[in-house]
């Protein structure tokens, strides 16, 4: 039961415990998997309820209203994370035009050791073959992989130079991402 109050947690780590748990395929596997997460992270949500009760008058409201504003802060950032994996949710950024040959377009893209796609908007043709050469640093967090969902992409990114080909088929905005919607680009399919 403690297991599955965790669904209720608004975090990408403890989703990420989840979609694990899920993948296991058991569910004795999933339910331990899930009891040993909560009695890991327990001493620390024990710490903070003890602090939270533990302090008195003007302090605990001023604590209490700072918890409420970082909650209601992460809540939208969970929300947004969640329209732009679902691609309904816009990015901004300075666009790179992809480079054309006869048959195909190239567009050139590092993930780089802090997690961040340089650059992070492209501009390609409709209907012209994309290569997208995504070159990967090492030890880059949940943009180890990328999903672009308009066009069916979702691919784990080794270290170094990794290669994407597809077909833009439509025109319009399109959101990529990494797993959890945190890093994100935008890619713009013209006529």
């Amino acid at each position: 039961m403690a297991g599955a109050l965790t669904f209720f947690l608004p975090c990408g780590f403890t989703q990420a415990m989840q979609l694990y748990a899920l993948s296991l395929g058991n569910p004795w596997l999933s339910a331990l998997a899930l009891g040993l997460f909560v009695l890991g992270t327990l001493p620390a949500l024990l710490g903070i309820g003890i602090f939270f009760t533990s302090i008195k008058g003007s302090v605990r409201v001023w604590a209490t209203l700072g918890a409420g504003a970082i909650a209601l802060a992460l809540s939208i950032q969970t929300a947004q994370n969640g329209l732009l994996l679902l691609s309904a949710w816009p990015t901004w950024g300075e666009t790179t035009t992809a480079i054309q040959t006869e048959e195909t377009q190239t567009i050139r893209m590092k993930v780089t050791p802090y997690g961040s796609y340089d650059p992070d908007v492209f501009t390609v043709k409709k209907n012209i073959p994309v290569v997208w050469e995504i070159d990967r640093a090492d030890r880059v967090g949940c943009a180890d992989s990328l999903i672009l969902s308009a066009f069916d992409i979702f691919m784990p990114l080794q270290k170094g130079v990794n290669t994407i080909t597809f077909t833009p088929d439509r025109t319009g905005t399109f959101t990529f991402s990494c797993s959890m919607g945190m890093v994100r680009g935008t890619l713009i399919v013209e006529d």
